[in-house]
């Protein structure tokens, strides 16, 4: 018995290791459904538009030390607001959702940038 409860012990101490701390939500709601890359919606739809929103900013002080990169990208935080933009994108032309949706970031020696791109759709048949 006491090897039972020394076992569920140790089981319940490597599961609260690998637990994270802070909730991860992997399922964010947007205005309209967001069908990533290669994804697509069951019914039928035309394609109204392909959108693109990208943008380029310099490298700031915090992400440098010593000439060597420390920090680059978009938290996913950052990439919920840049998805929100391209999905308001398409509700400004009718659209009901976006799909094929990609995200890029890329870094230079002095400047990151993004290009999120995606194509807006309308349902048939509405």
């Amino acid at each position: 018995m006491k090897n039972t409860l020394r076992w569920l012990g140790v089981m319940w101490v490597m599961q609260a290791c690998f637990t994270p701390s802070v909730p991860i939500t992997t399922k964010v709601k947007y205005d309209l459904p967001v069908y990533w890359n290669d994804t697509a919606p069951d019914r039928p739809y035309d394609e109204i538009r392909k959108l693109t929103f990208s943008d380029e900013k310099p490298l700031v002080a915090g992400q440098t030390a010593r000439g060597r990169m420390t920090a680059r990208g978009n938290d996913a935080t950052q990439k919920d607001k840049i998805t929100q933009k391209l999905v308001e994108e398409a509700k400004d032309i009718g659209a009901d959702a976006v799909i094929k949706v990609k995200y890029q970031y890329y870094t230079s020696a002095t400047a990151n940038g993004f290009t999120m791109e995606g194509i807006a759709i309308r349902y048939r048949g509405q």
